[in-house]
């Protein structure tokens, strides 16, 4: 059977059993005949640290989470180049929690010492061959309200010229481009730092969906002129299936007036004070 058509019916067993919603999650590793990227981590590097020391490296981890760790050091001297990229994702029947990192610490002393690097982290679906749908990162058995909460930070100095973060959230099923719920990303230039945390709420239907996050780095750092690279970002998130009735007595029955997050009004100005307020209210209370 096709990966999808396995996926579909774990879909369909858990759903008729089922005594509320969950999520199923496709496997992190990435299927044999997929096309296009998976999951992975990767570090690329070619270090001169002096003239008699150069390396040269390409690795690259993909479809499960874990860490990769290149680093070179000088013979003569304190150039150093250290390069990690990490994905980590722990899925459950109601909470889906990952991330990816990237921290790259490098120092060069003379005009010998330079580097040219990319490093990269990402939390990706591939394609199933022949297909425009991305495999779906999770599906949700049952229509439910899900509050995701995801963090974005970035922080780079010195010799980083190229650098992206984000975060998307979208439906698994769309033909082409996929329909994008919920979508951020850090200013690709002039932007030292960039830090971003925010708690949303949707009410989701059944049905599959994906999400990715993305960081990438790259710089030259030439000694005595850029002698320092560094980078430290991270792309966390956490999907979380809440219990509805709840939400709905804050907006409409008695805990209203008596807990101040749950006085939404209609703060997105559509005519209507729903979920979608409560969690601009949420947002503004955090």
């Amino acid at each position: 059977m096709h990966i999808t058509g396995v996926i579909y019916a774990a879909i369909l067993s858990l759903a008729g059993g089922s005594v509320g919603p969950e999520f199923v999650t496709a496997p992190l590793e990435r299927p044999p005949d997929a096309v296009g990227q998976g999951p992975y981590v990767e570090i690329t590097a070619a270090v001169v640290l002096e003239p008699n020391v150069k390396e040269i490296t390409g690795e690259t981890l993909i479809g499960e989470a874990g860490t990769l760790v290149y680093g070179a050091h000088s013979t003569a001297g304190d150039a150093h180049f250290i390069g990690t990229a990490g994905l980590s994702w722990t899925p459950s029947p109601q909470l889906i929690e990952g991330g990816v990192q990237i921290r790259i610490d490098a120092f060069g002393e003379t005009s010998a010492d330079s580097t040219e690097y990319i490093t990269s982290a990402t939390l990706v679906s591939p394609q199933p061959p022949g297909s425009q749908l991305n495999i779906p990162r999770f599906t949700l058995t049952q229509d439910a309200l899900i509050r995701v909460i995801y963090e974005i930070d970035s922080t780079i100095e010195g010799a980083v010229q190229g650098h992206n973060a984000s975060f998307i959230f979208r439906r698994g099923d769309a033909i082409g481009t996929p329909s994008i719920i919920h979508y951020e990303a850090a200013p690709p230039f002039r932007n030292d730092h960039y830090s971003s945390q925010k708690m949303l709420l949707f009410e989701l239907d059944a049905g599959p969906y994906d999400f990715a996050a993305h960081l990438a780095y790259q710089g030259t750092m030439i000694g005595e002129i850029q002698p320092i690279a560094r980078v430290d970002a991270h792309v966390d998130f956490y999907f979380e299936i809440i219990d509805l009735p709840q939400f709905s007595d804050c907006i409409s029955g008695p805990n209203q007036l008596a807990i101040l997050p749950c006085e939404p009004e209609d703060g997105d100005l559509d005519g209507d004070v729903d979920l979608k307020d409560f969690a601009i209210a949420q947002q503004a209370a955090r």
